[in-house]
């Protein structure tokens, strides 16, 4: 299976058990589910791909103790983190919801890259 987004990072197998897990109808709920496991302090509503105004998880007595640097730190992984999270949660929603190309299309496919 010819994938742009898979990279060779995934096997068609797993690519198999993404398509079955996390798209057709079930698929949304799963990935809100993944969401709850990643985020649990998040508004459970929010759509996937919608940032979330809170990024904190933690309390803000304890980073009130912490010094500014420690702090910022501290901000800015989650941030990070919360961002890598939400761009995973997406690419499993394109990849399970990606059509597979019929024989005829590769075909064409493969005929119009040869004529590059």
């Amino acid at each position: 299976m010819e994938n742009e987004l898979k990279l060779n990072r995934y096997t068609d197998e797993e690519i198999g058990i993404i398509k079955d897990m996390y798209g057709g109808p079930n698929g949304a709920k799963n990935l809100k589910l993944l969401r709850k496991v990643f985020f649990p302090e998040y508004d459970y509503s929010s759509p996937i791909g919608r940032p979330v105004p809170d990024i904190r998880l933690m309390g803000l007595e304890e980073m009130a103790q912490m010094s500014p640097g420690d702090r910022e730190l501290a901000m800015l992984s989650q941030i990070r983190l919360a961002s890598h999270l939400e761009r995973q949660l997406q690419m499993l929603f394109v990849m399970a919801n990606e059509k597979e190309a019929s024989e005829l299309e590769k075909k064409e496919k493969a005929k119009k890259d040869s004529n590059k």
